[in-house]
């Protein structure tokens, strides 16, 4: 696992004030004198142990920026998701599959997260249809298992049902054949969603509304 410079002086620091501590303890404990404890001084010596100082020790141990940094990292290590995708529109819909990289990371607080999506499927209309490719960005808002997602970018979509039957007729009445570039289309992309991504498990969940696919669900897994 690799940490990032912050996240090893915590380390380094939070190792250090330990020692300190335990250095204190010990000294502590070692310079009371050499004589049997009796009930009164044995209440003093248990305090040094399990009192006010354990307390601050135990709230360090779980609540230092040390404990938040090794679970914040633990969390980005799943930069990669793969998943399915199905979407609707007003006469057709489409399935696809996709990949997500994570790129960036802005804040531990705002824990706003950017990845590059591209997907890949086939999409169906009336008397229209055929394999379609998408490059966007994802950006996620808010921090925990729930995000906001919103994206943009571009697709290209290939209307093969429409080329064939083209390409039919040009055979029956002896016409030019058409080009299949004629029937290859580049259109903006840009989606506005819901994401369910627990940092502790690998599956995720996603939907929302989107151009040029319509209302869209997907269910995958981080990793």
């Amino acid at each position: 696992m690799q940490y990032n410079f912050r996240t090893r002086y915590q380390i380094f620091k939070f190792v250090g004030i330990t020692i300190i501590i335990l250095v204190i303890l010990t000294g502590r404990i070692y310079a009371q004198p050499t004589v049997f404890y009796s009930e009164n001084t044995l209440p003093d010596f248990h305090y040094a142990l399990s009192g006010k100082m354990k307390n601050e020790l135990c709230a360090y141990l779980f609540n230092s920026p040390v404990q938040e940094n090794l679970v914040d990292s633990l969390k980005h290590e799943l930069k990669n998701i793969i998943y399915a995708a199905a979407s609707v529109f007003l006469i057709g819909g489409s399935l696809t599959v996709n990949y997500e990289r994570m790129i960036l990371h802005i804040g531990n607080k705002s824990n706003t997260h950017l990845y590059l999506r591209s997907a890949y499927g086939s999409w169906v209309g009336w008397l229209a249809g055929g394999p379609g490719g998408i490059i966007s960005t994802n950006i996620l808002f808010f921090g925990g298992n729930h995000h906001i997602e919103a994206g943009f970018g571009a697709g290209l979509i290939y209307n093969r049902e429409h080329y064939e039957d083209v390409l039919e007729q040009s055979k029956i009445f002896y016409d030019i054949p058409p080009s299949k570039k004629d029937y290859m289309y580049s259109i903006p992309v840009i989606n506005l969603g819901y994401r369910y991504m627990n940092p502790g498990m690998p599956v995720i969940f996603r939907t929302g509304l989107s151009y040029p696919e319509g209302l869209y669900a997907g269910l995958g897994f981080a990793f």
